[in-house]
């Protein structure tokens, strides 16, 4: 995943089976400040494949965006979340439902989100940390 202009593009590397060669991908944003946070989700699909989580900081909020690898293997814009960001976010993804976490840095303090697996599907606005 790489800045391009003020979009990300996804590139993809054909390792087995391929040309062992990178491709360009969709190109998706808007508005990137920074390197995104990008990880593989792990909980599988119905089809065993795992779809790929990013968050990026675009302009003064963050941005969730994923990518179907079991579905039309597009990006989709997701929710945005934080105001007066400031700074990239840190993304992890734990316990047996798969939720995931974000720390942001938000005017002078640090930010929790959460985004839960629990019926609702969108991000959860947490405790100020220091």
């Amino acid at each position: 995943m790489v800045g391009e202009g003020d979009h990300l593009r996804h590139y993809w590397f054909a390792f087995i089976g391929g040309d062992r060669h990178w491709h360009p991908g969709q190109a998706f944003g808007g508005h990137s400040l920074c390197a995104p946070v990008l990880f593989q989700d792990r909980v599988a699909n119905a089809d065993e494949t795992y779809d790929y989580e990013l968050v990026a900081w675009e302009r003064d909020y963050v941005r969730h965006y994923w990518f179907a690898a079991g579905g039309d293997r597009c990006w989709h814009r997701g929710e945005s979340f934080g105001t007066q960001v400031h700074a990239a976010p840190v993304m992890v993804q734990h316990g047996r439902t798969g939720n995931y976490e974000v720390v942001v840095q938000e005017a002078d303090t640090l930010r929790h989100y959460w985004f839960a697996w629990d019926g609702d599907c969108h991000w959860h606005r947490g405790q100020q940390l220091g």
